[in-house]
């Protein structure tokens, strides 16, 4: 799952640098979720590692992962209902020329902003503790 959607997220990503225009906000939406996307995967083996073995990489790792991986969560929702408002502005909407306005560039930063600042307590509050079950770390 992390090696498909690492090659499909940069695939997007090349797609948009080389043969899209920028200037639309769809596009915008797409490329900033690719990226979210992308956060979110890079997350996903140090999960699946600490499941199988317990955290072995240490405090200062452990809310660096935490801090991306839900950094990554939170924009991808984050941009998938931005991606729906503007699909319901197309449909509701559609002679305006509501996307090219000049506010309209500072969605994409607030949707970030937004979503560090929700995923900025994870790593606040998460650390590594002792596994119970290994008692050489209780004595």
């Amino acid at each position: 799952m992390v090696l498909l959607s690492l090659i499909g997220n940069i695939l997007v990503l090349v797609i948009l640098a080389y043969y899209e225009n920028l200037k639309s906000l769809t596009n915008i939406f797409i490329l900033n979720l690719a990226v979210s996307d992308l956060l979110f995967t890079v997350g996903l083996p140090f999960w699946a590692c600490y499941y199988i073995w317990g955290w072995t990489l240490g405090d200062v790792a452990c809310k660096a992962v935490c801090f991306i991986f839900y950094t990554g969560l939170y924009s991808s929702i984050v941009f998938l209902t931005l991606m729906t408002i503007q699909c319901y502005m197309a449909v509701v909407y559609p002679l305006s020329d509501w996307e090219k306005g000049q506010g309209l560039a500072l969605i994409p930063i607030l949707g970030w902003v937004v979503s560090i600042a929700v995923a900025l307590p994870a790593p606040l509050y998460s650390s590594v503790m002792p596994d119970p079950a290994d008692a050489s770390e209780l004595y």
